[in-house]
């Protein structure tokens, strides 16, 4: 049976046809059991994974993009996707995990993963955010903000952005799990024009730094964890630092209260590290957000950002018309920004560079619920 869940407004449907089907559909069930099932038998977008293409490749340029006549291929490290447009313009799209069959070599690479994962443990993470999110790409009333999501107690979502490792989902555990929050997403958001956030429940990525005086989540964490995952995780952290290792876990084992369909955004805080000597809040002007949050995506992305400038390029250069350009995206992302942006309340949160864990979180928490 495929799995048929309405994600982000839309109805997707994900079918297995691998042999390695028993593994997928343990690692996807988790994941996708936190969606609604679509709310028709009509799909709007299909998403396949296989053992193998069946395309026609038409054209390599460079060696790690091929074209397609109905779309593109991107060869990643450990996976394949191939993006195409149906004749009724609904997005298919396929998957190819490359899976290593050596024993041994499978067990190094998990060892040297940062979460100690293989690909079929993680492939729910890899088509979230190599498959879901890029589907919104093509959807022009739809935008990703790099943020986590949380709701406030009357249920108003709220938006925690800014760069990696500024502090996003320390917050968004220390919310969520004592000032009364739901969860909405862990690291990239899903708007759409009429300012609703769309819940991603991606399974949050835990590193080392977020279990810093939280023995409540550590036990999460580790409860169930066998003895040689814990192994790994203290190598790496001893070895490497808190930065260099991290776990998953899903939201509804992590927090008491997620949230499974769209929310109306109340605001939305921007988290800055400067040379300041304590926690600040400030006002953002609304084309500055927009901007900001443009910048962001474009480096998040930049590895798919690439890809779609290398569709346009062979697609021009060969006389046909790209399924998508890139520059009409960021485009549409800008303008969907500052037209919901200039309706809530948008702050920069400024957190001193050297500031203890604790303090941050117990001074920004609820200076972020009690602003307005």
């Amino acid at each position: 049976m495929p799995f048929r869940e309405h994600i982000f407004g839309r109805n997707y449907r994900i079918k297995i046809q691998s042999e390695q089907r028993d593994k997928i559909f343990s690692n996807l069930n988790e994941l996708m059991k936190l969606y609604p099932d679509a709310e028709t038998t009509e799909d709007d977008i299909v998403i396949k994974i296989v053992d193998h293409f069946d395309q026609d490749i038409i054209a390599r340029n460079p060696g790690s993009h091929e074209e397609t006549k109905r779309g593109f291929i991107i060869h990643y490290s450990k996976f394949s996707i191939h993006y195409t447009k149906s004749k009724d313009n609904r997005l298919e799209c396929e998957i190819l995990p490359k899976i290593q069959k050596n024993v041994i070599m499978r067990y190094l690479k998990k060892l040297n993963n940062i979460q100690y994962d293989s690909v079929p443990g993680r492939l729910a993470q890899i088509i979230t955010e190599n498959l879901l999110i890029p589907s919104i790409y093509f959807n022009e009333d739809l935008a990703p903000v790099h943020s986590a999501g949380i709701a406030d107690p009357e249920e108003r979502a709220i938006l925690l952005g800014g760069t990696g490792g500024v502090g996003k989902t320390s917050l968004e555990i220390e919310l969520c799990r004592n000032h009364g929050c739901s969860f909405i997403n862990d690291d990239i958001s899903v708007i759409n024009g009429n300012g609703q956030v769309y819940s991603n429940l991606a399974f949050p990525k835990i590193y080392g730094y977020n279990l810093e005086n939280n023995d409540e989540v550590k036990k999460i964490i580790f409860g169930t964890m066998p003895l040689h995952d814990k192994l790994a995780w203290h190598l790496k952290y001893r070895f490497l630092g808190p930065s260099k290792v991290r776990r998953k876990i899903s939201p509804d084992l992590l927090y008491d209260h997620i949230l499974n369909k769209k929310t109306l955004l109340h605001k939305y805080i921007i988290l800055m590290r400067e040379d300041v000597s304590s926690i600040s809040i400030e006002t953002v002007e609304p084309h500055v957000a927009a901007n900001a949050t443009l910048q962001v995506m474009k480096t998040e992305y930049s590895f798919f950002h690439t890809h779609l400038q290398w569709h346009q390029y062979n697609s021009e250069l060969m006389g046909r018309k790209p399924i998508i350009k890139v520059t009409d995206v960021f485009d549409r992302w800008k303008t969907l920004y500052f037209n919901v942006f200039k309706t809530i309340p948008v702050y920069r949160l400024i957190i001193p560079l050297k500031i203890d864990h604790n303090t941050f979180l117990q001074t920004a928490a609820p200076l972020i619920l009690e602003t307005n």
